[in-house]
């Protein structure tokens, strides 16, 4: 049973961990012009490329962190 607990909590962090990524990226990408940049005149589609922006990049964020948590979770297995 304890297996599964670990295995929950996990689970449950790195979503947790992974839509914080994507809100802040959200966040950061409000700051920039994105219709400017890329010259798009609809503002809804400005709205859905930053929606797709800030999913992929904050995923890809909360993909490097949660990897680098378990790598430093296993160095220490093996050192100690």
């Amino acid at each position: 049973m304890e297996q599964a607990t670990e295995l929950g909590v996990s689970s449950l962090t790195n979503i947790i961990f992974s839509l914080t990524l994507i809100a802040f990226t959200w966040w950061v990408l409000l700051r920039v012009r994105i219709e400017e940049i890329l010259k798009i005149k609809e503002p809804w589609f400005a709205f859905i490329v930053m929606m797709i922006l800030s999913i992929i990049i904050g995923h890809q964020l909360a993909l490097f962190f949660i990897n680098y948590l378990d790598w430093s979770r296993m160095i220490s297995q093996y050192l100690f």
